[in-house]
């Protein structure tokens, strides 16, 4: 048997540095705070220490799943007298884009049998039942149902309950609520509205068909020359003109053309870039894209309503183009927001703006995580 013990700022890290030395099948025992000096000396913050075991005959090897695997490895964490699962469930297989460093979990070949079994197994695990224990199965539940990966949804509630444990006294429902709240909150990340942030640099927007993409770009039109800007819009060849004035470019010289006569004519003036829809295996297509955005902010649109496959495909095909940004469409018609989060997660890209109905202006705005964790959190179970 293999005992480690780890001690770090944050439950995240002590958590992060155990799966690394004993694999995914280690088992967390023991969960408290102590003084990494004498208590004297004041000024020293508190490190959470966990104690973890990998029993003879489990395997520390995560490093490289097998794909091919049914069964993944064992998440253990304190509880009750001694420890308890937050589940045993099939590790999501991934497709990685070495180029540009992304790993996009795919969806498993029977989500609906991967959250019967993690509910199944951690409910079986907190016999007898406590309140910290029907409250992380409860707020598991909530995440699954909003389409959250199970390994992110497991992950933020096991991290949001140690650290309830961790702190001094029995915390209650409403501090174990701010802790997963703050957990959910490190999945996604904002950018300063655009392109004022970017020091008015010409802003494509990229996607699949059906994004909406297009009408993302003449949201983003209105918005802009709301707050005074003056707005000059180009579409690539290909592409759908986002209004009858629109210039169109049939080569990427053309496009440098027009961009420079626009800035010589006015500095000040945003640029907003349309370019034609592209499918995720249309390499063709996405290579000749590629060769119209040197020099400009590329923005990833992605349907929020589209199933969880494509999302990660469409991630993966546009990853070569280097997209600084998400935008997310079709808000109020997707069945949760947990793929948000998923796509964010696995990009490490910030999100920009969001569209969650018809309306041109208080419907389409900048991305604000806080609503999005909101709605995570608010899911209705049956």
């Amino acid at each position: 048997m293999k005992i480690k013990t780890v001690r770090a700022a944050r439950v995240e890290k002590a958590l992060n540095q155990i799966m690394a030395e004993l694999g995914p099948q280690a088992i967390v025992v023991s969960a408290r705070r102590v003084l990494p000096a004498p208590a004297w000396q004041v000024w020293h913050q508190p490190l959470v220490e966990l104690v973890a075991v990998l029993p003879e005959g489990r395997t520390s090897s995560h490093l490289s799943p097998d794909p091919s695997s049914e069964r993944g490895g064992e998440v253990l964490v304190p509880g009750g007298a001694n420890a308890w699962s937050l589940a045993s469930s099939p590790q999501l297989s991934g497709q990685r884009a070495r180029g540009a460093g992304l790993d996009v979990a795919e969806k498993p070949a029977d989500y609906a049998a991967l959250r019967r079994e993690l509910i199944r197994s951690l409910a079986q695990a907190a016999a007898p039942s406590t309140p910290r224990r029907d409250w992380a199965v409860h707020h598991l539940r909530r995440l699954l149902a909003q389409g959250l990966d199970a390994h992110l949804a497991r992950r933020a509630v096991m991290a949001a309950w140690m650290e309830a444990s961790c702190a001094e006294g029995q915390a209650g429902e409403e501090v174990l609520e701010e802790r997963l709240t703050a957990q959910l909150h490190r999945l996604v990340r904002a950018q300063p509205p655009l392109p004022t942030a970017h020091a008015l640099q010409p802003v494509a927007l990229v996607g699949p068909p059906g994004a909406g993409k297009s009408t993302a770009l003449a949201r983003l039109a209105l918005r802009l020359r709301g707050a005074g800007l003056r707005v000059a819009l180009i579409a690539i060849d290909g592409g759908e003109k986002p209004s009858r004035t629109t210039d169109t470019a049939a080569s990427p010289e053309q496009l440098q053309r027009m961009l420079a006569e626009i800035r010589a004519a006015d500095p000040a003036q945003a640029i907003l870039v349309d370019t034609p829809g592209c499918a995720p295996d249309d390499s063709a297509g996405l290579r000749q894209l590629a060769g119209f955005l040197g020099g400009l902010n590329v923005q990833l649109v992605l349907n929020a309503a589209a199933p969880m496959e494509a999302l990660s495909a469409a991630a993966l095909a546009f990853a070569p183009l280097r997209p600084a940004g998400l935008i997310w469409t079709h808000l109020d018609q997707a069945h949760g927001v947990g793929p948000v989060f998923n796509i964010a997660h696995a990009t490490g890209l910030p999100l920009t703006y969001l569209a969650s109905g018809p309306r041109s202006l208080t419907d389409f705005g900048p991305a604000q995580p806080a609503l999005l964790v909101g709605r995570l959190l608010s899911s209705k179970l049956s």
